[in-house]
């Protein structure tokens, strides 16, 4: 797929937690001039409280009902029609939602090895209350335990694109100028 600055559709990124759709969307975004949307943010500015005080007070099937209607809005909003919108790592597990996906933009499942997801959790670990007071073989495990049960639904998207190399400036500019390559895309800067 192509996106030229007369015909731009969104681009949707997809993968696990730390696969790096928000750091990769952001710097995008900026280089294509264009929206950035994280569903998770855009849900908790909305909420008025963080995703996982959603979880705790009202569970995961309402989170996710919650999530779903967000998703709806960004869909049928004309302002995100130009825009980068980063999924949540579960997002794109509902039976339908990667098809709407394909109907309507690009897609791009953000690939990143194990140890490198296991080194984001670590790293970020306060923001994520389900690594707290796990060790790095207990986080791999259950790593590799949800990106089995999620592969099936990532796989789904359009297409694939490595997302190992986003821990430096450098290396994310350098990710940037990759993914504009690989898909065509007109950076404004």
């Amino acid at each position: 797929m192509t996106q030229t600055a007369g015909a731009r559709v969104p681009i949707f990124l997809v993968g696990y937690m730390c696969s790096g759709k928000t750091t990769l969307g952001r710097a995008l975004a900026d280089k294509l001039g264009c929206e950035f949307v994280d569903l998770d943010e855009y849900i908790e500015a909305r909420q008025g409280c963080s995703i996982a005080d959603i979880f705790a007070r009202d569970g995961e099937a309402s989170f996710r009902a919650i999530e779903q209607k967000a998703l709806d809005e960004l869909i049928n909003n004309h302002a995100t029609t130009n825009a980068v919108i980063a999924l949540g790592g579960g997002t794109p597990c509902v039976a339908g939602v990667m098809a709407r996906l394909n109907s309507v933009g690009l897609t791009v499942h953000l690939r990143t090895d194990v140890d490198r997801i296991v080194e984001r959790l670590i790293e970020g670990g306060a923001k994520r209350p389900m690594v707290a007071g796990k060790d790095e073989a207990t986080l791999k495990a259950m790593v590799r335990e949800m990106l089995n049960k999620r592969e099936p639904y990532y796989s789904l998207a359009a297409f694939d694109f490595d997302s190992t190399l986003l821990e430096t400036q450098a290396q994310i500019d350098g990710t940037v100028e990759r993914f504009i390559a690989r898909f065509n895309l007109n950076p404004v800067k």
